[in-house]
């Protein structure tokens, strides 16, 4: 539990820290022009809200226009991967696609698919997520939790 409090209070600090940019910049991309995806996750996707339990706030933002924050989740053919929140960038070695509970890249009979961020070599982030048309969604709760809340990203850009 000491691990979790410690984990989010350091991303809080990120997401605050995250807001002082170029307003300009902020502007023109809080909207992007979203296009039409193939059924792939390759490509650039501009977060666009996150629904989490309590009201909006600075410790829990629900869309850019509410925090300031702009994030954008790149995903490469090279199975290498990129976060972009404002003007910070995280860089990764690579990304795998499994199913189930524990990440089984070979499991078939899960209804959910999940996403492995590796960075010097380890895994850094499970993900479990649903896409469709141009919206992936990352939710602990497709894998049978409840109050985990969601995050939905948009696609922008293909790669």
């Amino acid at each position: 539990m000491k691990k979790k409090t410690t984990l989010f209070t350091v991303i809080t600090l990120f997401l605050l820290m995250g807001g002082m940019g170029c307003e300009e910049e902020k502007k023109e991309i809080i909207n992007p022009p979203y296009i039409e995806n193939s059924g792939t996750l390759l490509g650039t996707w501009y977060w666009e809200k996150s629904y989490v339990p309590g009201p909006p706030s600075s410790s829990n933002p629900q869309t850019p226009q509410n925090s300031g924050i702009i994030k954008l989740l790149t995903l490469k053919n090279d199975s290498s991967w990129m976060l972009k929140e404002d003007n910070k960038e995280t860089r990764g070695e690579k990304f795998t696609i499994g199913k189930g509970l524990t990440y089984d890249p070979y499991m078939t009979e899960i209804k959910y698919d999940s996403i492995a961020f590796y960075q010097d070599k380890k895994i850094v982030r499970i993900e479990y997520f649903r896409l469709y048309g141009n919206t992936l969604d990352f939710c602990w709760d497709f894998r049978g939790t409840t109050g985990s809340g969601l995050t939905r990203w948009k696609y922008i850009i293909k790669n």
